[in-house]
């Protein structure tokens, strides 16, 4: 009897060493494994494009309906605090619509939204986005979907001639006296409405303008327009009214004039300007990155 109970107190002993082992001989099952590959996928590829590669830019869809929000971002490999991402959007036709300047955060990333609405984005198709940090070739881009755009206006109102700038259309009110217009555009370049006309005797005309498509302004508030019949001033000009939104007026045109143009100091902008701001912003680019890399011009 004595020696069964010294086996069932040797086992019961056995049994306590094991266990006691157990924790030290465990797998550690609940610490995080940094090199094994994330199940979510979008964790993944997001740090894929984080790792060192000079420039990134994802949009959070391929496809949007028209007046939906683009939300674009990205990061940098090498976060320069002065230096902000510039963005070009470019539409269907390849034509400019858009430059911006986005901020990127100590963390190396940025991110801007974007709406897709206005006359810019009238046209369903595809749109490119393209972001540039610091030099011409630190460059992305990504190639978006609009559907469900209205579409650009091919005819307005009895009562309104149609606007052509190199990129939309527009429509202005206006009555006519003894005078047809036969082409009217606009340029932001000269800031001036442009109007090809068949004037007869005693002829007049009255033009209800959009301050969005063309105004007249100083310092001090609204300055006159001035008005040209083929190349020389018109002094019989009467400003009717005015508002917030719009200038109307009265224009009494000499005798069988074939052009008349009316000009302020603001256009509705179109590529010719983007374009140019874009020319600006590539120049400003090269004079900081040069400050910045110390870039040497080799002297002969």
């Amino acid at each position: 009897m004595r020696q069964q109970i010294l086996g069932f107190l040797a086992t019961i002993s056995v049994v306590v060493a094991v266990a006691s082992l157990l924790p030290a001989m465990a797998l550690p099952y609940d610490t995080a494994c940094p090199n094994c590959p994330t199940s979510n996928l979008y964790q993944s590829d997001r740090s894929d494009r984080l790792a060192d590669i000079p420039l990134r830019m994802w949009t959070d869809k391929k496809l949007y309906l028209y007046g939906s929000d683009i939300i674009v971002e990205g990061a940098v490999a090498n976060y320069k605090p002065d230096i902000p991402v510039t963005m070009t959007i470019y539409n269907p036709q390849n034509n400019v619509i858009g430059i911006q300047q986005i901020h990127v955060n100590a963390d190396n990333t940025y991110k801007v939204p974007i709406k897709a609405a206005g006359n810019l984005w009238n046209k369903d198709g595809f749109y490119t986005i393209r972001v540039q940090y610091g030099p011409q070739e630190i460059h992305d881009r990504e190639i978006i979907e609009i559907v469900g755009s209205p579409g650009t206006p091919v005819a307005c109102s009895a009562n309104q001639i149609t606007v052509q700038s190199s990129t939309d259309l527009y429509c202005v009110t206006y009555q006519a006296n003894n005078v047809k217009v036969q082409k009217a555009t606009v340029s932001s370049e000269s800031s001036s409405i442009n109007l090809k006309i068949a004037a007869q005797e005693d002829s007049s005309i009255l033009l209800v303008i959009p301050r969005s498509i063309l105004d007249s302004q100083s310092s001090s508030g609204d300055n006159p327009f001035v008005v040209l019949a083929d190349g020389q001033p018109v002094l019989d000009v009467y400003e009717a009214h005015s508002d917030d939104s719009s200038r109307t007026l009265e224009i009494s045109i000499p005798d069988y004039a074939g052009n008349l143009e009316i000009i302020g100091t603001y256009a509705v902008p179109e590529f010719g300007a983007i374009a140019a701001v874009m020319l600006a912003i590539a120049i400003v680019s090269i004079i900081a990155i040069s400050a910045r890399t110390k870039l040497a011009i080799p002297k002969y």
